[in-house]
Formats: structure tokens, sequence, C-alpha cells
């Protein structure tokens, strides 16, 4: 056996050889090795690469110090464990070196989502090594990825009891969770994620997506921010705002649509409460009315369905014959449980207003009691009884998009632009339009909504959708206002701003370019 005693170090080791050192705790100096005594247990967990144990993490955190590649490591590893075959650290050593061209196959199909791929190699990286929890982990990622709940289940749990210290083991066990519908089992995982990371994008984004967490910006639009409120502390700060600016009941009536539509429950009733005691005493049937609706809505997606009840009661007692009493009613009958009763006053509230997306959108559920099945069969004949409803043109434009018969879409999105649809529902079928490229289609709809100087001060979505598709089809000029007026909506997301500063710098720079062409150039 050859001696363990090296010859010199070299005075300015390469970067393979302080990788070595750092990891295995010795370094390869021509054709012998320094050795250092290191525990055994250390260099298990070290068998498998870290960026290929935790992909979401690995370009971020790792990006600087893996530079070797895999192969390298491994026939330096091989060569170790041949020359030293009695040493402490040959046994993990030719273990990884078995282990790294597959880590190598793992990592390129992690990259490029090939998750069976990378499934097959893992598997082949527990036969080697059963005891590598970081495999099993990427295993049940990669079946989560590719829909197997029940497969992935199993491997995360392990994971979890393997590596508790580990926040993206913990985000994975939330993803599960909630793909399984479990969302009070997701936010648990997703907060003991947060115990172990504070910043977890995952896990912060997720809590924000199902309530738990606000997403807010801060900084400036050169250099913006994003961080992450807890809901409780968002509410506090809503709600003392509203005390301090005692807002008129119609504002606080649109406050509540907007929190009811971008999932804010709690936010979306109490402004709907604070309407009602702003309108006490006020002679305006109808705005009450709607005031109560929005209180009933609010309830329901809480479950409050005892508040829910109460503010139905008070509806149908102050306007029986509106629409709003026949579809709180019928939702709030549809989501007690009596189905057959709530498909009667859901008919009832399409009959007196059928421009209710939630009425429509309910109707068209395939578990509502009817014998027609086929959703633009069921459209279609709600059109021949309500012509006149841009809702139900915009549903069957929609349906008619996702199933790929884009020109009969876009007709009917241009027939729901002209017979009034809201930007709602304008900005979903522009958006839809948009991202297939059908930009003509797009300024047909804004021209049939009014042309796209009304939306000027609309929603700042929708502005994006009108300018880009401006642009694409060649008038610059009408892009150049849409996209300046986003620019200067500090309410607006500021991925939306930028996108809009940028557009506006790349169209002064060609005006630019064009100006500075010499005389007789094309």
């Amino acid at each position: 056996m050859p001696s363990q005693r090296a010859s010199p170090r070299p005075s300015r080791p390469g970067r393979l050889q302080r990788l070595f050192e750092r990891w295995f705790g010795f370094v390869p100096v021509g054709l012998g090795w320094r050795l250092y005594r290191i525990p055994a247990a250390q260099l298990q967990r070290r068998a498998l690469p870290q960026r290929v144990a935790i992909p979401a993490t690995a370009a971020r955190r790792l990006k600087s110090a893996w530079t070797v590649p895999h192969a390298e490591l491994a026939g330096h590893a091989e060569a170790f464990a041949r020359a030293y075959p009695r040493h402490e650290a040959s046994g993990p050593l030719e273990l990884f070196a078995r282990k790294a061209p597959l880590a190598a196959r793992i990592e390129a199909a992690l990259r490029e989502q090939r998750w069976g791929d990378a499934e097959r190699d893992l598997r082949r990286v527990l036969e080697l090594d059963p005891a590598d929890a970081h495999a099993g982990f990427l295993t049940g990622v990669c079946r989560l990825r590719r829909g197997d709940l029940e497969g992935a289940g199993p491997c995360l749990e392990e994971a979890a009891a393997r590596l508790a210290q580990n926040p993206d083991v913990h985000a994975s066990r939330g993803a599960h969770r909630e793909a399984r519908g479990e969302i009070e089992q997701a936010k648990s995982c997703y907060r003991a994620a947060l115990e172990l990371d504070s910043g977890h994008p995952g896990a912060l984004e997720r809590l924000a997506a199902l309530g738990e967490m606000v997403e807010i910006f801060l900084g400036t639009l050169d250099r913006p921010e994003k961080g992450y409120l807890p809901m409780e502390a968002y509410e506090s700060a809503i709600l003392g705002q509203w005390e301090k600016e005692a807002p008129p009941a119609a504002a606080l009536l649109a406050r509540s649509h907007h929190h009811l539509r971008i999932g804010q429950g709690r936010l979306a009733l109490a402004a709907a409460r604070r309407a009602e005691e702003a309108l006490f005493g006020a002679d305006d049937p109808a705005l009450a009315a709607e005031v109560l609706a929005a209180r009933c809505r609010a309830s329901l997606a809480l479950e409050r369905f005892d508040d829910a009840r109460e503010a139905a009661d008070a509806l149908a007692a102050a306007a029986p014959e509106s629409a709003w009493a026949a579809s709180c009613r019928g939702h709030l009958l549809w989501f007690t449980g009596d189905r057959t009763e709530a498909a009667a006053w859901i008919e009832k509230a399409i009959a007196r207003d059928p421009n209710r997306v939630e009425d429509v959108l309910l109707y068209l559920r395939p578990e509502f009691p009817r014998a027609q099945r086929e959703p633009l069969s069921i459209l279609k004949r709600l059109e021949k009884q309500h012509p006149q409803s841009f809702v139900i043109q915009s549903v069957t434009a929609s349906i008619e998009m996702a199933r790929g018969r884009w020109d009969e879409g876009a007709q009917r999105a241009v027939e729901a632009a002209r017979l009034g649809a809201g930007e709602d529902l304008l900005v979903e079928l522009t958006g839809r339009l948009g991202r297939e490229g059908r930009h003509e289609d797009v300024l047909r709809v804004a021209r049939a909504a009014g042309g796209w100087e009304r939306f000027l001060e609309g929603q700042a979505l929708l502005r994006a959708h009108l300018a880009e598709a401006f642009d694409r089809a060649g008038h610059p000029a009408e892009a150049r206002a849409l996209w300046a007026a986003l620019l200067e909506d500090g309410l607006a997301h500021p991925d939306l701003r930028l996108r809009a500063r940028r557009a506006l710098e790349g169209s002064a720079s060609g005006e630019q370019e064009l100006g500075a062409a010499p005389r007789g150039s094309p």
C-alpha cells in the first residue's frame, strides 16, 4: 500500500484542490495526497452534492462554490479510494464516485423539469445508498410535480423526519397538502418552513396566496423590494385607515367588492358592515340592498352561514323582487346543501339580472340540477333568453378560446365589449387574446368598448394588455400613451410599471436612432 505521506503541498493550490480540502479533508497534490482527519458522518452527509439535494435554492446558494464538474470530482474520489482502500474515507468516497454521474444527470433533469427522468436516476441513487435522505426528498418532489400525490406523500413525510431542519422539505410538504385540499395543514407546513428560514420565498408566496400573508412592495421603482405582512397586521392597518378617513358608503362598498375579489374575506365583510353603518338613516334603498348583498357574499366566503342568512333575510325584507335578493338566497342555499331549491333561486336571479357573473358561473357547474350538461349548449339557451347580456357573451368567449376556437371566441369578446362588459371581464378576455398573439382582436375589443382612451384611468393590467397589443400591431402613439399612464400610476404593481418604463425607453431610443439616420437612408 502506498504511503499516506504526500509530497509537499503547493503554495497556491488550485480550485479543485481547495474544494476537495473543504469537502473531504484532503487535497490531491500531483500523484499523491495530503490527508486530514474528518468524521465519517460528515462525509456521509456530503455524499450527494448539495446543489442536487436542494434544487430550488441551488443556483442562489451554491453557484459560486460549484465550478468543478461532477465527473472530475468523481475521478479524484475514485482514485483516492483505490489508492488507500483501508482509509476511513475510502468507503464514502467510493460511494460518492458512483453517485456523482447520477447526480449530474439528476441536476440536468431537474433544471429542465424532466421529472420522470430525474426520478428514475434518483431511484438508482437510493439503490446505491438507501440512507440518502436528500435523494428520498427529491423523489417526493418529482412525484409531486408529476401529480402523483399518493406516491409523493410517504417520501416527503420521511424526509421531514430525517431532514427536520430543512425549510425546503417543509415547504414541499405544504405544497403536497395544498394539492390534496388540506389547506390548514398546508399553512402549518409553510409556517414551519418560515420558522427555519424567515425569508423562504416559496412559503411566503403560498401563505400570501392562501390569505395568511399579504404581499407588499417597498423601495423605489428603480429598486423595488418585495415584502410580506401577516394578514392580521395588514387588516389592522386598513381598518385604522378607515377609522381615520371615514369614507362614504359607496366607497366602502367598492372596497368590499375589491377585497372579496382578491380573497380577503374578513376585510370585505368589515367594509360591508361599515357601509351599512354609514347608510343608517339614509334614503337610498338601491345602495342599501347592494350593501346587504355584499355583506351576505362576504359572510358566505368566510363560511359564516348564520351571518349570511341574517343578511339574506334582511335583503329579502327590504327588496324582495330584486336580483340581489334572489342571488343571495340561491348562493346561501347552495352552500348549505339544499341545491334543488338553490337552483330555482339562481334561475330567478339570472332572469332578473343576467349580468352577474357569479350567478352564471354557478349555473354552469356540472353538479347543478338540470337536464343539459354541456356548457356551451346551456349558454346558447341563456343567450336566446337574454341577448343583451355581456356576461353570457364573455363566459362563452372564454370557453370558446379555451377549446381552441379563437375566431369564434374573439367575436364573442368583441360583442361582450360592445354590450358593456366591465374591466374585470375585459382583463381576462384581452389577456387570453394577447397571449395567443391575436393583437388585432384586442384592438377590436378596445374599439367596441368605446376606444382605448377610456382605459387611461382603468385597471393597470388592462392598460398593459392594450398597450402591448397596440405596440405589436404597429400603433406606437397609442401604446406610448397607455404605457405613460401606467408608469404614472403609483398604485399599479411595480412589475407592470417597470415594464411600462422599459417600453417607453425602448420607444424613445428607437425614435432617436431614426432621427439620427442620414438623409436618403431608407
